[in-house]
């Protein structure tokens, strides 16, 4: 029996014993006014599907963002609204990456490494006789960036330039009308939460009642046309997570194949959504302030607490998601998710669950007030202590 089965079904019989357990994550309110767009939406009779490339007016301002913002010339034509920016990102990376084929990547990689691995692709560090595809962010090794996009001019590699979740910065390679062509941008609706937004894949840890016999953290730890292609999503800094509205925008001639790609994989994004996620962007944003300070809070203690383990780990930059290596103990993420449930009373669930190549991996998120995860790294410690290599 395989670990993730070996674990899952004892944990599955003391979890349905409970007499019960905590509520959902503590995430900061909706904002009214999107709750506001919502109901309007739904007493309007917005509750079908839309066409493919999703509401004119969500597309119309998106578009206009893109040309104010960096100077992208996008017709609404030339969008399309996703469930969120994981999906945008899925999409894209569909249409450029070849069967087998490879992306080279300078930093944090966790973001395209399932997706290509789901194509059937893979990542690189270096560049190889092989490679077309050049995934790279603001906050890479700038001196190292510079490098690749000179072998680009030459070698016609795609360039996805990803600026969620990073620092607002001024350079971008699509500036190089030699490159221009070939650059795929990725960035958020909204630059709310300090400039630093993305998405990373939910993890969910608990830690049960110290009144049970257990005891509660949630920790949850593509060939295109030439074109410029923002995907992005607006959930985290409108506090929005769940209602899954993103966009992706690339030329006309290539539109069409990305939107019958969406179709075969979700179809439209809800109406709702859609128009909750237009009164999230063009709404004041005065909630995110508030928001930053309540993460920033919470991703201190996670990470300091990670540090205090030894594990290796990416920094969130404003995605609500921490990747953390746990091979240090000496065992995989499976077995250390039963230890820690059995010893500390904190249920966490390994990176298993995306297949064994995430076997060393646990996925944390700060969807948790800031006292449950002190408590968590609390009774995680002398656990991880007790069995580290």
């Amino acid at each position: 029996m395989s670990p993730p089965q070996t674990l899952s079904r004892p944990l599955a019989k003391r979890v349905a014993a409970l007499a019960a357990l905590r509520p959902p994550p503590e995430c900061p309110p909706t904002p009214p006014l999107v709750i506001e767009a919502a109901v309007d939406a739904l007493a309007r009779g917005e509750t079908h599907y839309t066409d493919r490339p999703c509401i004119p007016e969500l597309r119309n301002w998106v578009a206009e963002h893109l040309r104010e913002r960096w100077d992208l010339h996008v017709d609404a034509s030339e969008v399309t609204i996703t469930c969120g920016s994981t999906e945008a990102r899925y999409v894209a990376l569909t249409l450029l990456t070849q069967p087998g084929g490879a992306a080279l990547c300078l930093g944090d990689e966790t973001l395209i490494r399932g997706p290509l691995q789901l194509l059937g692709g893979h990542v690189v560090r270096a560049p190889d006789a092989d490679l077309r595809l050049l995934y790279l962010r603001p906050d890479d090794d700038r001196a190292a960036v510079l490098r690749l996009l000179r072998l680009a001019q030459a070698a016609e590699w795609w360039i996805i330039w990803d600026k969620s979740f990073c620092a607002t910065d001024d350079f971008h390679p699509a500036q190089d009308e030699r490159l221009a062509g070939r650059v795929v941008t990725i960035d958020s609706l909204s630059q709310g939460l300090a400039g630093r937004r993305g998405s990373f894949w939910l993890c969910r840890l608990s830690l049960i009642p110290a009144t049970t016999s257990w005891c509660p953290i949630r920790v949850t730890a593509p060939t295109m046309t030439p074109s410029n292609a923002p995907a992005a999503s607006c959930s985290k800094a409108c506090a929005m997570t769940g209602w899954r509205c993103g966009y992706v925008a690339v030329p006309v001639d290539a539109i069409d194949a990305m939107t019958r790609i969406k179709q075969l994989t979700t179809g439209p994004v809800a109406s709702v959504s859609q128009w909750a996620g237009l009164a999230a962007i063009t709404g004041p944003q005065d909630c995110v302030a508030d928001y930053l300070g309540i993460y920033t809070q919470r991703r201190a203690a996670l990470l300091e607490g990670l540090q205090q383990m030894r594990f290796a780990f990416g920094e969130p930059r404003g995605g609500l998601f921490v990747w953390a290596d746990c091979s240090t103990t000496g065992t995989h993420a499976a077995g250390l998710a039963y230890l820690l449930l059995k010893e500390a009373r904190v249920l966490i669930f390994p990176g298993t669950a995306f297949g064994e190549k995430w076997r060393d991996y646990v996925r944390i998120t700060m969807l948790e007030d800031l006292s449950t995860l002190r408590e968590a790294v609390e009774r995680m410690l002398p656990v991880v202590a007790r069995y580290r290599v």
